[in-house]
This record gives structure tokens, sequence and C-alpha cells, in this order.
């Protein structure tokens, strides 16, 4: 028996993941939607606005990762401001 293309399984598992992250992101954009809703009920403290960014963060680091550069550049920008 052939073991199998570990670059076929490496692509496979690729794609897998990008269609995981493509799903995720409408439930981590409400999250972020919430974190901000948060932040501005709760005066800006500190912990409101660190949950904020984690989300944001989050975000672009994982778009960037998946070649969603637009997304990862546009979460960048929205903590920047």
């Amino acid at each position: 028996m052939r073991p199998p293309d570990s670059n076929q399984h490496l692509n496979d598992t690729l794609a897998k993941l990008t269609r995981e992250f493509t799903a995720s992101v409408p439930a981590r954009l409400d999250a972020i939607r919430i974190a901000f809703k948060n932040t501005e009920d709760n005066d800006w403290s500190a912990t409101s606005v660190a949950d904020l960014h984690r989300h944001v963060h989050s975000l672009a680091g994982a778009a960037g990762t998946f070649g969603e550069m637009d997304l990862s550049a546009g979460a960048k920008k929205s903590w920047m401001h």
C-alpha cells in the first residue's frame, strides 16, 4: 500500500482550516460588536477595552494568516481609530 501524499494531506488540511475560518467570520464580527457595545456601556473601562482589543486583534491576525488581507487591514485600522 502506498503512503498518503503528504502534500495533498497538507493542502486538504489547509483548505479545511480556511473554510472553518471563513465560516467563523460572522460570529467573530458579532463578538466585536458586542464587545464594542459593552465597552461603551462600561465607560471604556480597562477590562472592556482589553476584551474589545482581544477580539479585534484575533480577527486581524487570523485574517492575515488565511490570506484575507483586506479584512486583516480593516480590523487593524478599526483599532487605530
